[in-house]
């Protein structure tokens, strides 16, 4: 007794060609620009946003990390103030 393949199985004579998944890209020629580079990078579009820069990183960290530090220094009781603690536990 032959066993009958599946009803969902596809029928092996009547395959489709193989096509590539990968759609036609036509070249682009690029024009020829002059001029100062947009965002101050050569090789970006105009139309790009770039983000911001390693010096832009840098001084937007130091400046949340200078205001944590100060509040964390405020917030700290002090000897001499009101609910102040002494600075060093000596018993």
């Amino acid at each position: 007794m032959r066993a009958s393949a599946p009803a969902y199985a596809p029928d092996r004579r009547a395959e489709q060609p193989r096509t590539s998944r990968r759609p036609v890209v036509e070249p682009v020629e690029r024009e020829a620009r002059t001029g100062t580079p947009a965002n101050g990078y050569d090789g970006i579009p105009e139309e790009v946003v770039c983000g911001p820069t390693p010096a832009a990183k840098r001084k937007r960290l130091v400046i949340c990390f200078g205001l944590a530090t100060l509040l964390m220094l405020i917030a700290t009781p002090w000897p001499g103030m009101a609910n102040g603690r002494p600075l060093f536990r000596v018993s």
